[in-house]
């Protein structure tokens, strides 16, 4: 990590500290890249009065991101047999059975509508913060009651709390040990995970953080609930330390690969656990318009979000009477940012949300799609037919679907045409890779351009289900001199500037050599499609590349 960007994170950090008024008494955080700590900071104090500054060792209650910790626990007893995902929570919290549900057509909520909020339980902060110490005969007294339902199961997303307070039950059912002690002995404890515990019970007291609320300008410590049936919900103590452990499995889940994991849960289970179930409303940033426009979505025991500028970033925030946290990590680039603070939900999630952007943003990456192996081989003698302009050689590759599409004469005239349109072709280096079975590529001509895109069928070994050749004329003075013109307009500053500048790739990948073309426009943050028309009244028209978003 440059000592530039560290710079700028402490700056982030700063600004959040300083609000007025003040959000916490204190804050550590840390940034992880490729699964290190890479750098941590603190300001203000864990303990009002006290000089005692914060930092990647000092310890405080997580709240909410504990789900991460519940759902990866249950992922481990599904992979093990012990449960399914779809299985009723009634089917192992029996208290439940026979309690009505919101209507008579609704069914129970299963264990994966609790993972990921979509159980028809209404929202309940800050209710069921206040209940972590009910007992276990308490809790099940509690639960033996009717409840009240937001909606059906299944139908839409809202965070409920009593959902992962079930889920601990379930897990507590299922390995007949306290639920606590499962996740501290199959999750905490093999990862190495020392300072992250339900209970300041061994804890130093002088590295714990005491959590506060603001009263009439004034920091009033809050009581510690102990540890009960609904920790669940929040109850774990953790470290910007530990939490950088924690963030780094998560990271390292991608790619899928084969070879050893030294993890406890599978990676095919945490990539799992990172995958929207429930969609959440999209969202709008004040004043930035599309680039800030997210897509939001909850995973199991994790949530998601998605734009134009970041990409996707996974994690999850915390708030608990006393505090507030957050953990956010961006897989493309393996980059993530913790903060931990003392302030009664003191949401630090808008200066790690910042922090981890303006690091993106230094080095943008996508998660590398990468295409079967077979790909190359098929690629190479697509390659060699076209240049010499003999199709037969394609015609072993294709599924018998290829020539009901067009036919294969009409493909064997096309190709033929090939040279004498835009003389001795050469094979350009980049792969375009939408998914592992469905590529494009180029071959630059004397005058213009030939692009090739497959698409590779079930069978074992695949063949070619989809096949289609574009042939790129050149492009006119006229053409060149209107694409010119449409990138000066962006270079003085418009919407699409902070996605597109700098331009690292311009090419014609549709031109009639006279009048329409399309370019297409690689820019720091977006793929681009700048469509020409020169006999239209807007010549210049720019959209989403939506068609080829990734290249490997």
């Amino acid at each position: 990590m440059k000592d530039v960007q560290r710079a700028h994170v402490d700056e982030i950090f700063a600004a959040y500290f300083v609000q007025n008024p003040p959000l916490t008494p204190g804050v550590a955080y840390g940034v992880v890249m490729d699964g290190v700590l890479v750098h941590a900071g603190g300001l203000g104090t864990l303990h009002v009065g006290e000089q005692h500054q914060p930092g990647a060792d000092s310890s405080f209650r997580i709240a909410s991101m504990t789900k991460s910790f519940v759902a990866a626990t249950l992922l481990l007893l599904r992979d093990e047999g012990a449960l399914r995902l779809d299985d009723t929570a009634e089917q192992w919290v029996p208290e439940l059975q026979g309690l009505p549900l919101a209507t008579g057509d609704s069914r129970p909520p299963t264990l994966r509508q609790l993972l990921s909020m979509n159980s028809g339980y209404p929202e309940d902060d800050p209710w069921a913060d206040r209940l972590e110490s009910l007992s276990d005969d308490e809790y099940t007294a509690l639960m033996g009651e009717p409840k009240t339902f937001a909606r059906t199961s299944g139908i839409a997303f809202d965070y409920s709390n009593i959902g992962f307070t079930l889920l601990g039950r379930v897990i507590q059912n299922v390995t007949g040990q306290p639920y606590r002690a499962v996740v501290a002995e199959r999750i905490i404890a093999p990862l190495g995970l020392r300072d992250t515990t339900w209970s300041e019970e061994g804890v130093d007291p002088t590295r714990i953080a005491t959590g506060y609320a603001l009263v009439d300008g004034m920091w009033i410590a809050q009581p510690i609930q102990s540890p009960g049936a609904f920790s669940a919900l929040g109850g774990l103590y953790s470290t910007v330390a530990d939490l950088a452990i924690w963030v780094a499995g998560f990271v390292d889940a991608w790619p899928p690969r084969d070879g050893d994991d030294q993890h406890p849960l599978s990676r095919a289970s945490r990539r799992e656990m990172q995958q929207v179930v429930t969609a959440m409303p999209l969202q709008l940033g004040a004043g930035e318009g599309l680039l800030r426009a997210q897509a939001h979505g909850y995973c199991l025991g994790l949530m998601s979000a998605e734009d134009l500028a970041t990409g996707r970033t996974i994690g999850h925030s915390g708030g608990y009477p006393g505090f507030g946290s957050r953990m956010t990590w961006h897989p493309a680039s393996r980059i993530g940012v913790i903060a931990l603070a003392n302030g009664r939900y003191a949401r630090p999630g808008g200066a790690v949300t910042d922090a981890l952007a303006a690091l993106v943003a230094e080095e943008p990456r996508r998660l590398r799609v990468e295409p079967l192996p077979v790909v190359a081989e098929i690629q190479a003698a697509i390659n060699v037919a076209l240049i010499s302009g003999d199709f037969a050689a394609i015609e072993p590759l294709l599924a018998f679907n290829v020539d009901l599409d067009e036919t294969l004469d009409r493909r064997s005239s096309q190709v033929a045409s090939l040279a004498p349109t835009h003389g001795a072709l050469t094979p350009e280096a980049d792969l375009t890779v939408m998914t592992p079975t469905q590529v494009g590529w180029w071959l630059a001509g004397e005058q213009g351009r030939v692009g090739v895109e497959i698409m590779l069928n079930p069978e074992q070994p695949p063949t070619i289900q989809k096949l289609d050749l574009t042939s790129v004329l050149p492009s006119t003075p006229e053409l060149d001199d209107a694409v010119a013109e449409a990138l000066e307009v962006v270079k003085r500053g418009t919407d699409l500037s902070s996605l597109l500048l700098p331009i690292s790739s311009a090419s014609w990948v549709a031109c009639d050599g006279a009048n329409t073309g399309t370019v297409r426009l690689v820019g720091a943050k977006a793929t681009i499609r700048l469509m020409i028309d020169l006999a239209a009244e807007q010549v210049a028209t720019f959209e989403p590349d939506e068609r080829w978003p990734t290249s490997a």
